[in-house]
């Protein structure tokens, strides 16, 4: 059978294990059903949103838009911390954001994920370093 991994797996491979969980975690926090809801409401101008009751005015939708940007921004932060280069081309397109943390950690086989990545196994993988440019 073959192994399965996460692709997030390959982005925080060879950090602290401190790293990794702390990588993983906030990314697993990510989610609720809730905060899908809300990115996908966005076509609707979060309509379906306001009619729910949840959030009293656009301000309040705001802010906690924000903190889940705030969020995409604070992993980005700690892969450039590590020396990988960050997960988010654009946190403040949530939409975009979110899926591509739901693909980060889905498990699939191996062989998946490689293609994805474009290496030939997840031993003999070396993440891609970044260097913050000054």
């Amino acid at each position: 059978m073959e192994e399965r991994y996460q692709l997030i797996d390959y982005y925080i491979k060879d950090l602290t294990p401190d790293e990794q969980r702390g990588i993983y975690g906030d990314l697993r926090d990510l989610f609720t059903s809730f905060q899908r809801e809300i990115i996908n409401d966005v076509e609707n101008d979060y309509k379906n949103i306001f009619a729910s009751g949840l959030f009293k005015n656009n301000e309040q939708l705001e802010k906690y838009l924000k903190l889940i940007v705030n969020s995409f921004i604070k992993i980005n932060e700690r892969m450039i911390k590590n020396g990988r280069p960050p997960l988010f081309k654009n946190p403040n397109n949530l939409k975009e954001s979110m899926d591509l943390r739901d693909k980060l950690i889905i498990f699939m086989p191996e062989s998946r994920c490689n293609e994805i990545i474009c290496c030939n196994s997840f031993k003999e993988y070396r993440p891609i370093t970044y260097k913050i440019k000054s």
